[in-house]
């Protein structure tokens, strides 16, 4: 019985110890059989090393394998029903979806997927550090904290829970190796078996267990550990020797010891020595062999090592496999395969796909999430996903349809039953959807659930669909991704048939069970090219045969790595356990150690060069540079943070032309990359133009197609360049010749490039489960236009009409228009349904608000939805109602008509004035009209008053919404309008009928128009500014002149009122022009930018708005002429 110890002070220099003890075993004995046991993570790089350190290619009799898969193959035939992590993880899943309702703490989390896992990671802790479920218990009454004693207490319960069913007969991780440990004695060959274990920082209780049987029963075991003896002696794994001694002093065995080293740069010893000691060392110097460099952000980083590592391949005797990569996290695979893709270096990113992340996971959870929950959300999902359409008689502008068609009823489960009419496409993919879709029972066998859920693939073709998307895929990762699915889906359901296949439970709990499964398999890819850059994280890859180091993201947060509180043990939690008498291992303290140990042990791995890098900033989030940076600093005299390299080329004047030119060409390094910088800068023209030459010569490399990418950058202007705006702008492609509408010149004069985005090239905004404000306000609009024809057509008097009656035909009219095609929204099974009743509610109130306004009034309504059109149907073939002739305008020899719609005309006699509904509170002025911000009342009145022959008295936007108000707010000036009117006494009296009882100095507010309107006495000689009108003298009843006061903004002479009309039509007339001239220019008023739909891809910074003069009735008439001289 005999155990040696071979310490080092890193792992290759214990490495090569183990290695020289197993190559003096293996000439010794040749027929020996020699097991070597290292992290199951590394077992098959590993195995190449060992093997390689033998100068042997293959061997029979020498085998590399983790404690775990060693157990697993040495009692194959012993145990049975040994469960992989996932399986584990299943039937942990399957204990907490049993114990559920018993938790405390823990019973809300459980039901989520990920919990099982961070579960099963705590207590594996708990057991692997040797406590039971009794020691839990018992430590509850000495735990401070309430609400950890409540965790602890869910933990017990969990933990005796799942050992019970491990007692049934199954055997996970912790007690395959307790029963191997046992098995041990018996197991064959094991006297002619010499074992080795290395690379290996700590070890569980169960581990410890395996190495006193095997040292007891082999001929031989050797242990190598690291531990050095320098400053920095605390992290290293002391505490691992102690146990080791004191295990072959209680079990009788043998110890011997042994001390290694490897051949390493005197500053790599330095740093082993050292590294976060944190006490004063005398400095050295680096020698060359350390480089510490920043980068303005992660991008930028990656490049520069991408040109130092090509500068390497290219003018020293480097292959790529000498160089590695070490990155903090997987966040930075993406910047560094931009960068080393665009150089053209061959690499290998060694990092696991998790398996719910595929593409086909992702389909099939989303197909049974649905069936759990008939969310539209989870139906979208399916839709969208690639493998729903394929081989299927669907287009993904058909997906797009059903996505537009659902979207706006924020649906739930009851949406797709019902046919979706109108819309040929969305239906054939809803038919679709539901032809596919499995149903389970509610509850059932976890196998007949999974058998289901087979037949459901094997129907779906959707293993065949995989194979195809995997032979097709261009990126390797997708392909070698996608060929493991089959294999390791199936393998995951035969284990839930094996494992809890009998099991009864709800198919949610089901569903968590497969999800928190899925979650835990992993996907590992292997190295596609033979010379190639290795790059990895610290401490989930291992880092060999390595001339040079680079090490990026060398931040506060990424390096070394840190150890955060999980969602089940915190750090505070593990030190209120501990005063308890619950001992955790690893605390977060020692993993902290730990890590800095690993990143230390990490750096001095190359033989050449160590190059460390940070970046400022990450995704514009600053970041500070990682505590290695000033251990390395503190330890060599004439090592210093250097620039970034190629930011400061033009600036550096002490060098050459010729100097200069070399660090150009290490820049753009291959010729895709010199295309990207190239393109890239020829957005700023001076730099490329201050710094000619070495672009021209970077221009050169590149392609035909590449140079004309280019030139059209130089070439652009910052707005498009338009041959024929009539035909991009205008044209009518339902029924031919050139049309605009109010709306489309509103958006030009507030900005010609908003309106080049709108109606040039006809953006439009995403579809989303929102109702948006201007649905209701259109639902509202069919409603008022229903309700107000019934007096247009004398169907209704305003004199007689009652409120009851009001409220009846205005909810049968709500009813009516709900089922309208554009009004399903509010009718359909979905959450916007229940706004329905409210919606129906807002309508009444505001048509008996507006019934008072002209009850008091002697105007009526005349036309409702009236059109400007020619022709009597509208694009759709829709019949078209009370159609005017549009205004018509010639500019450059073609002839564009002013459609589009007015809300309501009323009249009285020979005078009309017209009304447009708003949703929302929207004022007029002098300045918006003499702008052309806000032209659409007047333009629609010069149109009327020249077909009708009649006089305009006024022109109004009516606001119709029951929004909050503020107390200030009286209620009856809710729907006052806002606009213009004629302010004669005679007129203003037909609008308002209570002016014609105005008494002497009497204020009378309006019910229809916003203002008041107040009659004062007229004193001798004086001039009067207003109208003067005949009142009554409240003493005497005899009538007095006397001088008609209006308050508020909107009172004009009826001429101001035809000037207008005229000025709007000069105005349209120029801006048709302008617009078929093809300006598109970038020119804001600064409202137009703040509500603009299109700032995310304008992106315009340095604009300068629009400030227009004031302009009011005073100086209206003024600024036309001014305008049109």
């Amino acid at each position: 019985m005999a155990l040696k110890l071979i310490t080092g002070d890193t792992f290759k220099a214990e490495f090569d110890g183990v290695m020289a003890e197993l190559k003096r075993n293996y000439l010794a004995d040749r027929r020996a059989m020699h097991v070597v046991l290292v992290p199951d993570k590394f077992s098959l790089t590993m195995e190449k090393e060992v093997l390689e350190s033998l100068n042997l290619e293959g061997s029979a009799n020498v085998q590399v394998l983790s404690f775990l898969r060693f157990a697993g193959r040495a009692m194959k035939n012993s145990v049975k029903n040994c469960l992989t992590p996932q399986g584990v993880v299943m039937l942990l899943q399957k204990v907490i979806n049993d114990v559920g309702d018993r938790l405390t703490v823990y019973k809300n989390a459980s039901k989520t997927p990920s919990f099982a896992n961070e579960m099963y990671a705590s207590l594996t802790s708990l057991r692997n550090s040797g406590v039971t479920v009794q020691a839990l218990r018992d430590a509850l009454p000495r735990i401070k904290s309430q609400v950890l004693a409540e965790k602890t207490q869910d933990m017990a319960i969990i933990l005796e829970a799942y050992l019970a069913e491990l007692q049934s007969g199954y055997v996970d991780s912790t007690t395959r190796l307790e029963k191997f440990a046992g098995f041990i004695p018996s197991m064959p060959n094991v006297e002619r078996t010499y074992f080795y274990v290395t690379d290996i920082y700590k070890f569980t209780a169960p581990e410890y267990d395996v190495l006193e049987a095997l040292a007891k029963s082999s001929p031989g075991v050797t242990v190598g550990l690291p531990l050095g003896y320098g400053e920095n002696k605390r992290l290293f794994p002391f505490g691992v020797k102690a146990r080791i001694v004191s295990m072959c002093k209680n079990a009788g065995i043998l110890l011997k010891e042994g001390r290694a080293s490897a051949c390493i740069k005197p500053q790599f010893q330095k740093i082993v020595d050292n590294l976060y000691s944190y006490r004063g060392v005398l400095q050295t110097s680096a020698g060359g062999a350390i480089e510490i460099s920043y980068a303005d952000d992660n991008f930028s980083e990656c490049e520069e090592a991408a040109s130092k590592i090509a500068e390497l391949i290219n003018f020293s005797d480097y292959r790529y496999k000498d160089i590695a990569v070490v990155i903090p996290d997987e966040g930075y695979f993406g910047p560094v395969k931009s960068a080393f893709e665009r150089f053209g270096i061959p690499h290998f990113v060694d990092e696991s796909t998790v398996f719910t992340g595929l593409l086909p996971i992702k389909y099939l959870l989303s197909v049974l999430s649905y069936s759990s929950t008939r969310l539209t959300d989870d139906a979208l999902e399916i839709v969208k996903n690639p493998l729903f359409t394929e081989g299927e008689d669907l287009t993904f502008d058909d997906v797009d349809a059903f996505e537009n068609f659902i979207l706006p009823f924020g649906a739930d489960r009851m949406v797709f039953l019902k046919e979706f009419s109108g819309d040929e496409a969305a239906e054939k993919v809803r038919q679709t959807f539901l032809e596919k879709m499995p149903k389970f029972k509610k509850a059932d066998t976890a196998e007949n659930f999974t058998e289901k859920i087979e037949k459901f693939l094997s129907d779906d073709k959707f293993f065949q669909k995989v194979s195809s998307f995997a032979a097709e895929a261009k990126d390797a990762k997708i392909q070698k991704s996608f060929s493991q699915t089959e294999s390791r889906l199936c393998s995951v359901f035969e284990e839930i048939k094996r494992t809890i296949g009998k099991s009864f439970m709800d198919f949610d709990d089901y569903l968590r069970v497969l999800t928190s499964t899925l979650e835990s398999v992993k996907i590992s890819l292997t190295p596609l090219y033979l010379d190639s850059v290795f790059v990895g994280t610290s401490q989930k890859s291992r880092f060999e045969g390595v001339k040079t180091m680079f090490v990026l993201g060398a931040t506060a947060s990424g390096m070394p790595e840190g150890v955060g509180n999980t969602a089940i043990i915190s750090a505070d939690d593990e030190t209120l356990l501990s005063e308890a008498g619950i001992e955790l291992s690893p605390t977060k303290m020692q993993q902290a150690l730990s890590n800095m140990f690993y990143l230390a042990e990490l750096i001095v791995r190359p033989t050449e060069k160590l190059i460390v890098s940070y970046p400022k900033t990450v995704l514009g989030a600053a970041m500070q540079p990682s505590t290695l940076i000033d251990q390395l600093l503190s330890l060599f005299s004439d090592l210093k943070v250097s620039e970034p390299r190629f930011g400061t080329i033009f600036e550096r004047t002490e060098m050459s032309d010729e100097e200069k030119a070399r660090e150009f060409g290490l820049k753009f390094g291959s010729r895709k990359n010199a295309y990207y910088h190239v393109l890239g800068e020829a957005k700023e023209a001076a730099v490329i133009k201050e710094h000619k030459k070495p672009y021209e010569v970077a221009f050169s490399l590149l392609t035909d197609e590449e140079k004309a990418a280019v030139n059209r950058y130089f070439d652009k202007t910052d707005e498009p360049k338009i041959t024929d705006g009539y035909e991009l702008f205008f044209k009518d492609f339902s029924k031919g010749g050139y049309v605009t509408s109010v709306s489309q010149l509103e958006k030009y004069f507030a900005c010609p490039l908003q309106n080049y985005f709108a109606y040039g090239l006809r953006l439009q905004k995403r579809v989303t489960d929102v109702i948006e404000n201007s649905l209701t306000g259109s639902f509202i609009h069919e409603v008022l236009e229903k309700y107000f024809t019934l007096f247009a057509e004398g169907k209704l008097d305003k004199k007689t009409v009652k409120e009851d009656e009001i409220r009846k035909i205005v909810s049968e009219i709500s009813d009516e228009v709900s089922g309208e095609k554009d009004f399903l929204a509010f009718t359909m099974p979905g959450k916007h349904k229940t706004g329905f009743t409210r919606l129906k509610g807002d309508c009444v109130k505001i048509c008996i608000a507006l019934t008072e306004t002209i009850k008091n009034s002697s105007y009526n309504p005349y036309k409702l939805e009236a059109a400007f059109w020619n022709g009597s149907t509208d694009r759709q073939g829709n019949k078209l109602k009370n159609v005017y002739k549009p205004l018509t305008f010639t500019a450059d020899g073609r002839t564009v008509s002013l459609r589009g719609k007015i809300d309501r005309i009323d009249v009285f006699e020979n005078n009309f004035y017209v009304i447009d509904y708003k949703s929302y509170g929207k004022d007029i002025s002098f300045q918006d009209v003499f702008f052309g911000t806000a032209i659409q009342l007047v333009a629609y009145m010069t149109a009327i008053e020249k077909e009708e022959n009649k006089t305009p008295t006024g022109v109004f936007y009516l606001p119709v919404t029951v929004g909050y108000k503020a107390q200030s707010q009286a209620e009856e000036k809710r729907f006052h309008a806002n606009g213009f009117f004629d302010c004669s006494y005679e007129k203003a009296a037909e609008m308002e009928n209570s002016l014609r009882n105005l008494k002497v100095g009497q204020k009378i507010s309006g019910k229809f128009l916003k203002n008041s309107f107040t009659a004062k006495t007229v004193k001798d000689n004086s001039e009067t500014a207003g109208e003067i009108v005949r009142a009554l003298n409240e003493k005497t009843g005899l009538d007095e002149d006397c001088e008609l006061k209006i308050t508020g903004s909107g009172a004009v002479k009826g001429s101001v009122l035809s000037s207008m009309g005229d000025y709007v039509t000069k105005l349209v007339e120029r801006a048709i022009s302008e617009i078929g001239g093809g300006y598109v220019e970038a020119k804001p008023t600064q409202k137009a930018c703040d509500f603009c739909d299109y700032k995310d891809i304008c992106q315009k910074t340095d604009l300068t708005y629009r400030k227009h003069p004031k302009v009011g009735a005073e100086n209206f008439a003024a600024a036309v002429e001014e305008e049109n001289e």
